[in-house]
C-alpha cells in the first residue's frame, strides 16, 4: 500500500517512478498568515483573480456587443418589437446570472473563510485537551509508581494520551487544508465548493 501511494505522489508531482522519495512533516499555519488574513481585502483579490467571474462578466459583454447592440441599431428601442423585447430579457438573464456567480463566490468565499477561523479554534481546543491529558498522565504514572494506580488504569491513562496527540494532529492537517484552500481563492481565485 505504501508503494503504491508512494507512485501515485510521484505521478501527481511529475517525478520518475525510480526516483527516491522523501517526505517531510506537514508545514503549519503561522501566526502571522493568520494575522495577514483580511476578510474584505482577501475577497477583492479573489474576485480579481477568479476566472469564473471573469468568464461570466465576458459572457454578458459579448452578447451586449455581439447580438444586443445590433438589435437595437437595426429595430431601435420599440419593446414592441418581439425580436427588442426577446433581446432585452436575454440581457436581463445574462446579468442575472453574473450576479449569480459573483454572489455564489462571495458565500463560498466567506463560508471558507469561517472554516480557516473555526480550524483554528478546533485545534486550540485540542491543544488545551492534550494539555490536560497529559497532566493526567503524568499524575496516573506518579500514582502508578506509588502503588495506588494498576498498569491497567496507567495504560488507559496512556491511550488516552495518544488519542489527544491523534487528535491535535488530525486537526492541524485540517487546519492546513483549509488554509490552502483559502490561500489559493485568494491568489488564483480558485473555490472548490
Amino acid at each position: 500500500g505504501i508503494e503504491t501511494a508512494e507512485m501515485q505522489l510521484k505521478n501527481m508531482v511529475g517525478v520518475d517512478y525510480d526516483a527516491p522519495l522523501t517526505l517531510g512533516a506537514l508545514p503549519t499555519v503561522t501566526a502571522a498568515q493568520f494575522e495577514a488574513m483580511d476578510l474584505e481585502t482577501d475577497l477583492a483579490a479573489a474576485k480579481g483573480a477568479s476566472y469564473n467571474l471573469r468568464a461570466a462578466e465576458i459572457k454578458v459583454e459579448k452578447f451586449k456587443k455581439d447580438t444586443y447592440d445590433e438589435v437595437l441599431k437595426k429595430l431601435g428601442q420599440d419593446e414592441r418589437i418581439f425580436e427588442v423585447s426577446q433581446v432585452k430579457h436575454a440581457l436581463k438573464s445574462y446579468e442575472y446570472e453574473r450576479e449569480n456567480t459573483v454572489r455564489t463566490f462571495e458565500l463560498n468565499f466567506r463560508a471558507l473563510y469561517a472554516k480557516v477561523r473555526d480550524s483554528e479554534q478546533v485545534l486550540a481546543a485540542k491543544r488545551a485537551a492534550l494539555a490536560s491529558e497529559e497532566k493526567t498522565y503524568a499524575a496516573a504514572a506518579m500514582r502508578y509508581r506509588q502503588g495506588n494506580l494498576s498498569a491497567n488504569a496507567l495504560a488507559d491513562a496512556k491511550d488516552a494520551l495518544a488519542d489527544a496527540k491523534d487528535a491535535v494532529a488530525s486537526a492541524q492537517r485540517d487546519l492546513f487544508t483549509q488554509y490552502r484552500s483559502y490561500e489559493w481563492a485568494v491568489k488564483y481565485g480558485i473555490l472548490n465548493g
